[in-house]
């Protein structure tokens, strides 16, 4: 979960570990209940998620493989 306390939208880039998810190549990511999205992962098996954050609102993920 992911919490904007601005009075404002924010745009970014958020970065998931899940070495420790016993994942290597690539992870299925859902913001709340969106649609599945692939994400190709890094060397060091971690996501780069792009996400707008509402105003004083908050958002989650979902990490499926």
């Amino acid at each position: 979960m992911i919490h904007n306390p601005l009075p404002y939208e924010i745009e970014r880039v958020v970065m998931l570990p899940l070495y420790y998810a016993g994942l290597s190549d690539s992870a299925l990511i859902r913001e709340r209940e969106a649609n599945l999205k692939p994400y190709a992962l890094d060397r060091q098996q971690r996501a780069f998620v792009p996400l707008k954050i509402p105003a004083n609102g908050r958002t989650w993920l979902i990490v499926e493989h």
